[in-house]
């Protein structure tokens, strides 16, 4: 098993492998590098609208590459503050830099929800636990 070795420290996480970075008033987030990993050749990356406003589970973002599509979704309720127009126009960054510039969104969580968020500590167990 691959061990995790976090960019930085003061990111959260989601059991199904996304990352996130608080910054001003907003919340980055991307895919963890266990999901840029098993993607290919990145085609496409699919985002909400800014403005939106998305229940937890519902789609985040789609992430299509030659072999693989992948759907993320809302780890809590949000709002959308603005899209990465990078990862727009060069997909393929969410494969070369997850944790840089292939950042997915910025969002508003709903109050509280940063603290429901796998800490590093807790996100590792759960990657030994194989969830």
């Amino acid at each position: 098993m691959d061990e995790f070795r976090p960019p930085e420290s003061g990111l959260r996480y989601t059991a199904d492998h996304l990352w996130l970075r608080r910054r001003g008033e907003g919340v980055v987030v991307g895919v963890t590098d266990r999901i840029s990993r098993i993607l290919t050749l990145v085609t496409s990356v699919e985002l909400p609208d800014p403005g939106a406003h998305l229940d937890q589970g519902a789609e985040l973002a789609t992430i299509e590459s030659q072999k693989v599509t992948i759907t993320v979704s809302a780890p809590c309720s949000l709002d959308v503050l603005g899209t990465n127009p990078e990862v727009l126009a060069d997909p393929m960054l969410v494969r070369m830099d997850p944790y840089g510039r292939g950042w997915l969104v910025e969002v508003r969580l709903t109050e509280g929800a940063w603290e429901r968020l796998l800490d590093e500590h807790r996100y590792r167990a759960s990657i030994e636990l194989g969830t």
